[in-house]
Formats: structure tokens, sequence, C-alpha cells
């Protein structure tokens, strides 16, 4: 965890991840932008540490948080549970891409799925620096998935135009068939109108109340 107090209380973290690049490690990191009203010493010390940051990362998930607040009937509160929440979505997302137990295939339009390898993964995500995610809750797919791209505020892309990849992750507390790749794979494409490359993972939440559906959307570049 690097800080973004200003000062050298980042240096070892930065030290880490350098340490980390070096052997060949891969290092995705969560920035959270602060909020306007934080003052700018607080943006400038964020940006900061931003710049050293991606210097030394595979990927950086970008939080931007001030979007919490363009919508007038968000109180404060509600966005700082929102802005929780995401740390949270993108840090369990992040151990998906990691994971060589999480299986994550890749769909492109008019052929077949492919699984693919973790280092076939990393090769992939590599192309991109930066990414932004958006996440969603409910009892059926569509309805889950439009959480995810259309209320959650932090994704900010038209994933219908997009040249980038796509990584959609489906979570619930029941194993899910992995026949049912293709449904989810159709729920997604037909509610995004996404043309472009898609990489799907399902997850197994038991924690997760009973049949409900949590999706994760990640668009890289």
């Amino acid at each position: 965890v690097a800080s973004a107090a200003y000062g050298s209380d980042h240096v070892t973290a930065l030290d880490i991840l350098r340490n980390i690049k070096s052997v060949n490690g891969f290092v995705v990191g969560v920035i959270l932008k602060p909020f306007r009203f934080e003052g700018q010493k607080r943006q400038y010390e964020v940006n900061d540490l931003e710049d050293k940051f991606q210097k030394l990362a595979n990927l950086c998930i970008v939080v931007d948080t001030d979007t919490l607040l363009e919508n007038d009937l968000v109180t404060l509160d509600e966005a700082l549970k929102t802005y929780n929440n995401a740390v949270l979505m993108a840090v369990n997302a992040i151990s998906v891409l990691i994971s060589e137990k999480h299986i994550k295939l890749l769909n492109e339009t008019h052929k077949d799925n492919k699984e693919l390898k973790l280092l076939e993964f990393r090769k992939i995500i590599d192309r991109f620096k930066e990414a932004r995610i958006g996440f969603g809750a409910a009892y059926n797919i569509r309805s889950s998935i439009l959480q995810a791209i259309y209320d959650c505020p932090f994704l900010g892309v038209n994933l219908k135009d997009t040249n980038g990849v796509i990584l959609c992750i489906f979570a619930s507390s029941g194993v899910v068939d992995c026949s049912n790749v293709n449904i989810l794979l159709h729920n997604f494409r037909l509610t995004t109108q996404c043309q472009g490359k898609i990489i799907i993972s399902i997850v197994h939440e038991p924690n997760l109340e009973p049949d409900i559906i949590l999706t994760t959307v990640i668009a890289f570049g």
C-alpha cells in the first residue's frame, strides 16, 4: 500500500514494487482519485504518486471518486460507502486477474471461446497501462450488468465503441455450470452492444446472498 501523503512515506512501497518488477513480477494497482473538495495540495500529492506508480505498474485501475458527487441526490456518506466498495471490488478483481485458479475465457465475435493461460492473459493486458472499473449486483444477469455499466459512475466508457479489451467477472454463491458461459456472453453483448474482445471469468463466492449475481466490469484501454 502506497500512501498518497507527500514525502518519504510511500518510498518504501515504491521500492518494493520496483523490486517485484525487476524480477518479472506483475504489478497491478488501484489509484483512488481524491475528491475536489480535498484541495489542490491533495490533488498534487496523488498525481505525483500516480506518475511514479504508473512507471512501475503493468496496470493501474483508476477510480475517479469525484464522479460520485456529480449526482446531487448522493450524500457524502453514500459516496464514501461506494468509494470503499470500489476499493474492495478492485482488489477482488485483481485477485482474479493474477490467479491461475480462476478460468479466463477470451471471446471474440464469430469465434469460439479460448481459455487463456495466465501468461497469455498478462500479454493481452500488458498492452494497456490503465483500466476503469464498474460493478453491480442484482437477482438476474441483465440487471446486474446494467448496474455495473450504467449505475456505477466509475466506468465512464462506451463499451459499444471501445477498441480495448473488456474483462467481465460474474460471481455468485451457487456453482455456475461452465456451459452457461455462452448465455452470460450473449447477455453481456446484448446489453452493452459491445463488439470487441471480452474476457469472461466465473467466480464462486459462497458468502454472497443466494441468487445474487455480482458483476464486475473492467475496461482496458
